[in-house]
């Protein structure tokens, strides 16, 4: 039986060149995903926050904000004018408008860093029903 010596390996190599791609691929993933999560977290953080402001006064509810940025690990939410809040209305019924503005540099290891700029408007209406 004769065989081709010319083709063989050359499978083994497209395989090797899919699992390097596979790989990298993954390594990416495992370091943007965890901005994003927490950048939902943080915009579900927000939902809820907002939804109290009928018993809340808006310093409280930055407070709560600002112990929640803390918690997911989101330092830039700190810094001066990335986080805003403005409440309209009274104490019984309103809305509660509040902007997640910042970017995040996710160093992919050493290669090159990727800025993630986020930017979400949080408008909860609120109805004090006690």
């Amino acid at each position: 039986m004769r065989t081709r010596r010319s083709e063989r390996g050359e499978g083994q190599v497209g395989c090797l060149v899919m699992l390097v791609v596979l790989l990298v691929l993954g390594m990416v993933t495992y370091k943007m995903l965890p901005p994003y999560m927490s950048y939902n977290n943080m915009t579900d953080a927000a939902k809820e926050v907002g939804t109290g402001a009928g018993t809340k006064t808006p310093e409280e509810m930055m407070k709560r904000l600002r112990e929640r940025a803390v918690a997911q690990e989101i330092p830039e939410l700190l810094e001066e004018g990335a986080m805003t809040l403005v409440k309209q209305g009274d104490n019984l019924q309103g809305s509660v408008t509040i902007t997640l503005r910042y970017t995040r540099e996710v160093d992919l290891y050493g290669v090159t860093k990727i800025k993630l700029k986020f930017d979400k408007q949080v408008v909860t209406p609120y109805l004090d029903a006690r």
